[in-house]
């Protein structure tokens, strides 16, 4: 199996909070990802996908799960979350354009993804309000793109699949590079931090610690 050493290598990243392990990956590597190892319920659930930037993405996310050492087959729930079969780790998937990220943590974790673009503008009345958009001091696109990957993670957070993404995942304060977040659950209101740091036009966001109930 090919070893890619991170430092080294302008198409994979990794950094560490607290508990919390983000591991991104370009598909511009793509040669990368010919030989990825995958487990044999993998190997099937690949023969269905044809598009083949789906392709690329599900191999993606399996090579840096080998990069990691990580001997468990990633599989899905009956509501498409990830995890990884036999093992108590938590995991999270997300890609945006050219990058796919692969987050680990001994709790449950959210990841997301998404490529800086002016595109965002016009739905920014779905997803934000004013106030929340007050607590951020970017370019319009940037505030609404950091907004967009937070909620994204407390979506992945919250376990339901019908969820209001202004009253029910919203954000409270922000801090430094951590917005403190207020969402509803399958369980209930929950509290979280959530990490948010941008990298090549992209932003990612992660939640670095577990949530807690309100």
């Amino acid at each position: 199996m090919t070893k890619i050493n991170p430092s080294d290598n302008a198409y994979f990243f990794e950094w560490a909070k607290n508990d919390t392990a983000v591991s991104i990956l370009s598909l511009r590597e793509n040669h990368l990802l010919e030989e990825t190892f995958l487990f044999d319920d993998e190997k099937e659930k690949l023969s269905h996908l044809k598009n083949e930037k789906r392709r690329l993405e599900f191999c993606a996310v399996r090579f840096i799960r080998n990069q990691k050492n990580i001997p468990f087959s990633i599989a899905y729930n009956p509501i498409g979350a990830p995890y990884l079969a036999g093992s108590p780790v938590n995991v999270g998937i997300s890609h945006s354009n050219d990058l796919v990220g692969l987050a680990l943590a001994p709790f449950k974790i959210g990841l997301d993804i998404e490529l800086i673009s002016d595109r965002i503008l016009r739905i920014k009345n779905r997803f934000t309000t004013s106030q929340e958009v007050a607590h951020f001091s970017y370019t319009e696109a940037v505030n609404l793109t950091i907004i967009w990957t937070i909620k994204e993670v407390l979506y992945k957070l919250a376990g339901r699949l019908e969820i209001n993404l202004k009253s029910e995942l919203m954000i409270n304060s922000v801090e430094g590079d951590t917005a403190n977040c207020l969402f509803l659950s399958a369980e209930g209101w929950r509290i979280v931090a959530v990490k948010f740091q941008e990298k090549n036009d992209y932003i990612i966001s992660f939640n670095p610690s577990t949530y807690y109930e309100k």
